[in-house]
């Protein structure tokens, strides 16, 4: 008993002497330490912005102090449950339907027989990842087109031009003719209007025959007064 207490208790090594011992497991580590707090924490000043009137003038820290004033906003709306399920349902598909649709896809790519074509979509599907959706944009217009797209210029080439006619909608025909027809109206109500007519003329000078007719009756039957 005496020599299991008398045997020296080993001292406790801290984070300096193993930052020491182990720097160059600890220097692989900055890269890891530095993106997350540029891409994690600094976009949380963006919280800052729930509690202001922000507008692009005044910018993120220019823009007026408003306190809770647009979480009240919120609530007096009605529609925060609303809002709560579909954040919940969203995040909910998103995991779920995500794992299955990966897990699938995994599995019939390892089913698939031919390599090259294994190769092939697995390079079409990571290739979003790491290439700009702007730039997939501008291949796509590049080869597809109506104009003067890749694509587009060999199916002419194959089947003529008529076999790539861009597709015209019926709007812009019916705005051609509508246009037509109102610019042709236009003019004739012009026309019509400027140059009067020469019944427009007699009936104004003349008075109708009914009227003449009825004062006439009316002249024969009353007696006269002498």
């Amino acid at each position: 008993m005496n020599q299991a207490a008398a045997k020296p208790r080993k001292k406790k090594k801290g984070l300096i002497y193993d930052l020491k011992k182990h720097w160059i497991m600890w220097l692989m580590l900055v890269p890891t330490i530095v993106f997350f707090f540029i891409f994690n924490y600094i976009p949380m000043a963006g919280v800052y912005l729930a509690f202001t009137d922000f507008s692009f003038k005044g910018g993120l820290f220019g823009s007026p102090w408003v306190g809770m004033q647009n979480f009240q906003t919120l609530w007096d709306s009605g529609r925060i449950a609303y809002l709560t399920r579909n954040t919940i349902l969203y995040n909910v598909a998103f995991i779920f339907l995500g794992n299955f649709c990966q897990i699938a896809a995994a599995i019939i790519l390892s089913r698939m027989g031919s390599k090259i074509m294994k190769k092939t979509y697995q390079t079409v599907m990571f290739l979003p990842y790491f290439v700009s959706y702007v730039i997939v944009q501008a291949f796509s217009y590049a080869l597809f087109n109506s104009g003067s797209g890749m694509v587009t210029m060999i199916v002419r080439t194959l089947t003529g031009d008529t076999g790539f006619a861009p597709y015209a909608t019926p709007s812009s025909g019916n705005t051609s003719s509508s246009s037509s027809t109102s610019g042709s109206r236009s003019a004739t109500g012009r026309s019509s209007t400027s140059r009067p007519s020469p019944r427009s003329a007699t009936t104004t000078t003349r008075p109708p025959r009914s009227t003449a007719r009825r004062s006439c009756s009316r002249s024969a039957t009353s007696p006269s007064r002498f």
